[in-house]
């Protein structure tokens, strides 16, 4: 999976930018400000049809402008031809472009250009609610299992139908749809857990050449409701508390991953590097188990990455990421913060106020 000839217009401080970036490493060095993270965001509202940061889409667009735009040409690797891929946000629209099909939904857009991205916010996966975590885990299996769209579809009708019926108290008419939803939240249930636990074998391996010996990591997926109750009979036990709370209680909708370390809430127990670095291990660990599924690799985005980790963990991390075999895109302050290795194998490119040149 390759993004070639890029072209970027009215993106936050970037007025103009287009290059050919390298099937493989491509280091963007410059100041704080300059623009190097605006190119990321670039390429990942490629793949997600938004931004990695705070804030609302309007942000995106450069003071002055109506609307920005990315473009690209994607292959897709396994002898498949090449085709355009654009994206262009309003203040209240995004039109997606693929090949010659302008009717494109956001889920085709991350269909057809997966990226994952490694950023110095990322220790909100940790810190924030289990929002983020579901979100995490949902990116692998829609990229996976090619029923979950379909099954997410089904789940989330069902969901918004019985949370409207809780809100009119129409106790009556929710049977029905307490089997429809029970039978769909099974469905994705199953989907989640056998991803979740394929991606775990990937996570440790990374944990232990991140961290080494000594560090008992766990990522453990919950679905939601008990174990040992199925979800329908939830539903009819805890009617007349979602009626008057006037949603659903339980099911996907309230999964959550808790990572822990020695037994404590990683958030609670770890350094911020330390969670850092965790969180690379799990990013990195799904690009893997994409790979393993998918046969071919992930975009990788990675932004400032060395800051907050010690020199060994940074030794560790950029060895990764050298023998990485997919497309990746790095940010740096100077290009001497990265190691000779991983900066002979990169195309260099400066930015300066929202300019970029070739070359390091």
């Amino acid at each position: 999976m390759q993004l070639q000839h890029l072209q970027i217009e009215q993106l936050r401080c970037i007025e103009r930018a287009a290059f050919e970036p390298a099937p493989r490493h491509n280091l963007f060095t410059g100041d704080n400000g300059s623009g190097k993270t605006s190119l990321l965001e670039a390429i990942y509202l490629l793949g997600r049809g938004q931004s990695f940061r705070h804030g609302s889409g309007r942000r995106l667009i450069r003071d002055g402008a109506e609307a920005c735009l990315v473009r690209a040409r994607l292959e897709p690797g396994q002898n498949q031809p090449s085709f355009p891929i654009a994206i262009q946000k309003t203040s209240d629209a995004t039109r997606i472009r693929i090949a010659q099909e302008s009717q494109v939904r956001l889920s085709d857009l991350a269909r057809y250009c997966p990226v994952l991205v490694l950023e110095p916010g990322q220790h909100r996966l940790l810190e924030d609610g289990p929002i983020l975590r579901r979100r995490y885990l949902d990116w692998s299996v829609f990229h996976v299992e090619h029923r979950y769209h379909q099954c997410w579809q089904r789940y989330s009708r069902a969901l918004k139908q019985r949370n409207a019926l809780l809100r009119q108290r129409q106790r009556n008419a929710l049977g029905s749809w307490n089997e429809e939803f029970a039978a769909a939240a099974k469905e994705l249930d199953e989907h989640r857990r056998k991803v979740h636990d394929e991606i775990q074998p990937f996570i440790a391996e990374l944990l232990l050449a991140f961290f080494g010996e000594g560090h008992a990591m766990v990522v453990d997926y919950r679905r939601g409701w008990s174990e040992q109750t199925d979800l329908r009979e939830i539903l009819e036990q805890q009617e007349s508390q979602d009626i008057e709370r006037g949603f659903t209680q339980s099911g996907p909708q309230r999964a959550e991953i808790r990572v822990k370390s020695d037994g404590h809430l990683a958030r609670e127990s770890l350094s911020r590097g330390q969670q850092k670095l965790l969180i690379t291990a799990m990013l990195l660990g799904q690009a893997q188990h994409f790979a393993s599924r998918r046969n071919s690799h992930p975009i990788l985005l990675v932004d400032d990455l060395a800051s907050e980790l010690g020199q060994q963990a940074r030794e560790r991390l950029f060895a990764w990421l050298q023998s990485y075999p997919g497309q990746c895109f790095l940010t740096a302050l100077e290009s001497d913060m990265l190691p000779r290795g991983l900066l002979e194998s990169s195309r260099m490119f400066h930015v300066k106020h929202g300019v970029l040149t070739a070359g390091g």
